[in-house]
């Protein structure tokens, strides 16, 4: 089975640069509820009108996570 693991999120005000320094994802608070954070974004219109961007170093779990999607 798939264990959702702790995850950092980044909100549509993240500038891009932020999002390739591990430095700044270290400044965001772990979370530990990937399943709820995921199906309650998906039920949002939001949802349709912007894409989800799944970031994570390799052997993360990213591909298998969208296979489950």
């Amino acid at each position: 089975g798939y264990l959702a693991p702790a995850y950092r999120l980044a909100g549509e005000g993240a500038l891009p640069g932020d999002l390739a320094r591990e430095s700044w994802w270290r400044t965001r608070p772990p979370r530990d509820d990937l399943d709820a954070f995921l199906a309650a974004h998906f039920l949002t219109d939001y949802a349709s009108r912007a894409p989800l961007l799944v970031l994570g170093h390799p052997g993360s779990g990213k591909s298998l996570l969208t296979r489950l999607l």
